[in-house]
């Protein structure tokens, strides 16, 4: 299929030669915005912007003429609108292409050709732009003309599916996210087992299990997909980037570290053969590495990648962009680990700030982006500040999130632990209780998660008296702890030290001493 799309651009491109040596007007200028379509599938989105440019500039929108000229006007001009604002530094103009489309749309019925088209085009410059309700809107719209218009198992409709699942993902919507994938999978697969379309809605699906920390499942769709990319494409597509780095993230979140760096590197070096130096997706890339690589205690190595895709947001970015916002922090929380703590504490400030000015105050980002501004603030010893919040954080995470949610129990682990500085112990030990019941439903018995919150139950069981009970949760964290990490790593250290310090509490000073722990 993807030679296909190459032959077909081939074709296309002589077609045009060929009519504007002889000055031919007329069925060049749709081939014109075809082949800006196919550009588009094949990744050159520059050739895909000049192709819509150049067909709108040769066709001027009659309304005397609906169904022939308005269609295909509205088609380039959402098409364009829709290749620009894929990057951000062109969002103006894509706003300016969408409230022309729009304009058009209001003047008319949808009885014209590519309405579905047209539709899903617009809604797609909504999630581009970042306007996830007004896309899913538009999208329902599209897919009802296209619904009626070729049914419910033609393929075309797999792309409305796919389509709707991204934006329902982005709502929070898994679930139903999951059912829109694997309806367009079972529609491709039934017309085309060797569709490039699979590619994206494998990558997709994958996405979705992400979010619902069905991990496994989610990592055999992405290595399905990227065996598709490999096959259809050469080694320096973004298609194939994009799902490299979606399968490390779940990589992650299997805790396989190692895996998930080779799949980040390799998306890096793909993306640095397709874009300039200073093009958003490379700053993605590099803060997604970075962050990669603190997970790894790699924190030297994390701050220079965290430079360059901060120094990159600030050339691309106005100075208050979320994506800013979002690098900021995440630079903070690696300076944070450096021991960096007044410098973390400056780029926290500034990613905070943003937020409160681009959210809504029960934003989920604006809630993470809170919590690790305590973290700092708890290093420094400004445990009141902390406080509050990370109190703000929690009350959004209960608001915006399910009771069982482990972004919930991780802002009440932490909230536990400045209460804990704080030596409110009771309130402490009520918060961090209610992490580790969340963290038994969620996880696994043997989870990284759960181990860190059981020690630091264990911490504030300590400092309430009740050694015997402490005992019991940092038994359990250090055993969790060495079943998923080597016996050099750092937070088993810190776990056998913390037992150690229980076991001399109650005079057990042989079993402190096995903890191997001075």
């Amino acid at each position: 299929m993807n030679g296909q799309l190459k032959e077909g651009r081939s074709y296309l491109e002589m077609s045009i030669k060929i009519k504007e040596a002889f000055c031919i007007e007329g069925d060049h200028l749709v081939e014109r915005n075809i082949l800006g379509e196919i550009l588009y599938e094949l990744g050159d989105f520059k050739g895909s912007k000049l192709c819509f440019q150049q067909a709108l500039g040769r066709r001027s929108c009659d309304f005397d003429n609906i169904k022939e000229n308005v269609g295909l006007h509205l088609r380039a001009l959402t098409n364009l609108g829709k290749t620009l604002s894929k990057d951000v530094r062109e969002k103006q103009e894509a706003e300016r292409y969408l409230k022309e489309a729009l304009a058009v749309l209001e003047k008319l019925t949808l009885d014209i050709p590519f309405a579905g088209r047209i539709l899903n085009n617009i809604a797609l410059v909504y999630f581009y732009l970042g306007n996830y309700t007004q896309a899913k809107s538009f999208i329902e719209r599209a897919f009802s003309i296209d619904r009626i218009k070729y049914g419910d198992n033609n393929p075309f409709l797999a792309q409305r599916n796919s389509d709707l699942a991204i934006v329902l993902r982005e709502l929070g919507e898994y679930r139903a996210a999951e059912e829109y994938l694997r309806k367009a999978i079972s529609v491709v697969s039934r017309y085309d087992e060797n569709s490039p379309y699979l590619s994206t809605y494998y990558g997709n699906l994958g996405n979705a299990l992400n979010d619902l920390r069905l991990y496994d499942e989610a990592k055999r769709c992405l290595i399905r997909a990227i065996a598709i990319d490999e096959d259809m494409h050469t080694d320096s597509h973004p298609k194939l980037a994009l799902h490299l780095n979606n399968l490390s993230s779940v990589f992650q979140n299997l805790r396989q570290y190692g895996e998930a760096k080779k799949c980040m590197e390799r998306a890096l070096a793909i993306d640095e053969r397709v874009y300039d130096e200073n093009h958003p997706t490379l700053s993605s890339d590099l803060n997604n590495l970075g962050m990669l690589l603190q997970n790894l205690g790699q924190y030297e190595e994390a701050k220079k990648l965290m430079e360059r895709s901060v120094a990159i947001d600030e050339l691309v970015y106005e100075e208050d962009h979320p994506t800013l916002a979002s690098h900021l922090n995440n630079f903070g929380t690696v300076l944070q680990n450096l021991g960096q703590y007044e410098e973390a504490k400056k780029l926290m400030e500034r990613s905070v700030a943003i937020d409160e000015l681009v959210y809504e105050e029960d934003h989920p980002t604006l809630a993470s982006h809170l919590n690790n501004f305590g973290t700092v603030l708890q290093n420094l010893r400004q445990y009141e500040e902390a406080k509050k919040l990370m109190e703000r954080s929690v009350a959004i995470a209960e608001r915006v999130y399910d009771e069982d949610h482990p972004t919930l129990a991780s802002y009440l682990n932490n909230l536990g632990m400045v209460l804990r500085n704080l030596r409110q112990y009771e309130k402490a030990k009520k918060c961090i209780e209610r992490a580790v019941a969340i963290d038994e439903r969620v996880y696994n018995e043997s989870h990284p998660t759960l181990a860190i919150h059981l020690n630091n139950l264990g911490i504030v069981l300590q400092n309430l008296g009740q050694y015997q009970e402490a005992k019991k949760l940092m038994e359990r964290s250090v055993a969790i702890d060495e079943r998923v990490y080597d016996e050099n790593h750092p937070t088993l250290a810190i776990h056998l030290n913390n037992l150690s310090s229980v076991l001399r509490d109650i005079r057990q000073y042989e079993e402190a001493k096995k903890c191997n722990i001075s």
